[in-house]
């Protein structure tokens, strides 16, 4: 071998679990033993690129589930409002009907008692004729007789009798 890729690996034997909280997420490490190991560089460059890659793929899933659960929480919300929003129109319509109905029946009396007062009115101008009516001929046949005693009354002031 050649001595510049020949580099000294130190190996890991699992002897434990170390826990850690990253970001709201429950990440464990291995607690490692280390061993010295002569291992060629390209085997060493792997293993780092693995872990690297390993890293960034929990990264990326970490800021995947982050999106996930932010785009689930504004759905959440705009439902809840659209429910909200949905419910209050409902409530606004029903009012509003409910409204309608309780005006309409207000109107319905009124003119109930609108026909009722015209009704009379037509009946009281219809006496109110019939009286006019006899007024006239009552005022006519006394003028009729006023006329004759006035009459009756100048005949006699004018050829006095006695």
């Amino acid at each position: 071998m050649n001595p510049s890729q020949i580099t000294v690996k130190k190996t890991a034997v699992k002897t434990g679990v170390h826990q850690a909280v990253q970001s709201g997420k429950r990440v464990e490490r291995a607690v490692e033993e280390e061993t010295d190991e002569v291992e060629e560089d390209d085997e060493l460059a792997n293993l780092q690129a693995s872990e690297d890659l390993d890293v960034s793929e929990v990264i990326q899933n970490m800021v995947k589930n982050t999106r996930a659960k932010r785009a689930s929480q504004r759905n959440a919300i705009l439902k809840a409002h659209d429910d909200r929003v949905k419910k209050t129109h409902n409530n606004i319509v029903m009012i509003f009907d409910k409204q309608k109905k309780s005006a309409a029946a207000i109107r319905e009396q009124h003119n109930q008692r609108l026909v009722l007062l015209l009704n009379r009115k037509a009946h009281l101008e219809a006496e109110l004729s019939i009286h006019l009516t006899k007024l006239q001929r009552a005022y006519l046949a006394h003028s009729q007789d006023l006329q004759n005693v006035l009459e009756a009354r100048a005949r006699t002031l004018e050829h006095p009798t006695a």
